[in-house]
């Protein structure tokens, strides 16, 4: 068995799209395990590991990709340190994707500086390229054009808002904040829903919700509207559950047909 996977070579590869001319250089090993050969698990069962190649995926398609297998060797070291030399070579294309390698003389990690301007289209898309990818894109950092956002919870970066129900207010000269604004809270609590539920539906920290509520803007319901509501949220001590089951069954001997042994003697 051990000399069927010996036949299956490590190996190193070339993803490179077609629009960008963008390319990443990396080495699999994985394949091993399943006896897949490089050209059965390339681009048919392993797109690479890498984040910035997943993106490009994610706008382009795996069909505007072409995926090349560069290298093979049955010696795992000689695959990474040939793996390391060729993203050595072209580091310093802005074309590019890998930002580092590892220098087998040192065996330190060498980051580059290529390819740090990007093209971003306003829609949160981005890419890095010598040239424009078409109408519409602006050259800049990555950072260029997003905004901060929060959905009282969760914050981050993007160029447009998430949803009509978000206002923006300015934090500082240099960023945008963003929350939802009191009446949409209150309009979604009117619909019926617990503060619970807009905290899981709609990402609302319960702090927040709370705060509104000390504060007045957030008009609640008393436990009696709440129960009329919703009957499941009345809680029950424990006697008081079984005082209401032992009726429960009492109810169903009585429908059953049964009568206490007192009522035969009367009769």
């Amino acid at each position: 068995m051990t000399e069927l996977f010996i036949k299956v070579p490590y190996y190193v590869y070339k993803i490179t799209n077609k629009s960008t001319g963008q390319y990443y250089i990396g080495s699999r090993y994985s394949h091993l395990k399943y006896n897949r050969s490089p050209e059965n698990d390339l681009w048919k069962k392993y797109y690479t590991s890498s984040n910035a190649v997943q993106l490009l995926i994610a706008t382009y398609g795996k069909d505007d990709f072409v995926a090349e297998v560069i290298y093979t060797s049955n010696d795992k070291d000689d695959t990474f340190w040939s793996e390391q030399a060729l993203i050595a070579e072209s580091i310093a294309d802005c074309h590019c994707i890998n930002k580092q390698y590892v220098d087998q003389s040192t065996a330190r990690r060498v980051w580059t500086t290529a390819g740090l301007e990007y093209w971003h289209n306003g829609q949160g898309q981005f890419v890095t390229a010598t040239k424009s990818p078409g109408p519409g894109w602006l050259k800049g950092n990555w950072r260029t054009g997003r905004k901060k956002w929060s959905n009282g919870t969760q914050i981050k970066f993007s160029h447009t808002c998430p949803g009509p129900e978000w206002n923006s207010w300015t934090k500082s000269s240099a960023q945008t904040h963003w929350k939802v604004e009191p009446n949409v809270v209150q309009s979604w609590y009117d619909s019926g829903l617990s503060l619970k539920k807009i905290e899981q539906l709609h990402g609302i920290s319960s702090n927040y919700l709370q705060h509104m509520v000390r504060k007045g803007v957030l008009k609640t319901r008393t436990k009696k509207e709440a129960i009329a509501i919703d009957p499941s949220i009345v809680r029950h001590s424990h006697s008081e559950k079984f005082k209401q089951e032992q009726s429960l069954r009492l109810l169903q001997r009585y429908a059953d047909g049964w009568q206490p042994s007192s009522w035969n003697k009367t009769t």
